[in-house]
């Protein structure tokens, strides 16, 4: 099943996710892709954060659902000089 992250700059990123399959299996595909460590990620659905230990089905994802990303970053991570 494909789904979008969305991250707060508004960029999304497709994921083909097993319904089954954890909410931690997601993050370490993300973090593989956007190099977000997992221990940095939150995941938003619905305006409910997403368990680690949760399946996908449990918070109803449907094909093309956009769960939010909100991350933390170290500072002076990501600055422009």
């Amino acid at each position: 099943m494909l789904i979008y992250i969305k991250l707060i700059d508004k960029s999304k990123h497709q994921f083909d996710i097993d319904i089954n399959s954890s909410v931690l299996l997601l993050k370490i595909k993300i973090e593989e892709e956007l190099k977000i460590e997992v221990c940095k990620q939150r995941l938003i659905y619905n305006g409910m954060p997403m368990m680690d230990e949760d399946c996908h089905w449990r918070y109803n994802l449907r094909e093309n659902s956009v769960v939010n990303l909100i991350y933390q970053m170290l500072l002076g991570e990501g600055e422009v000089n």
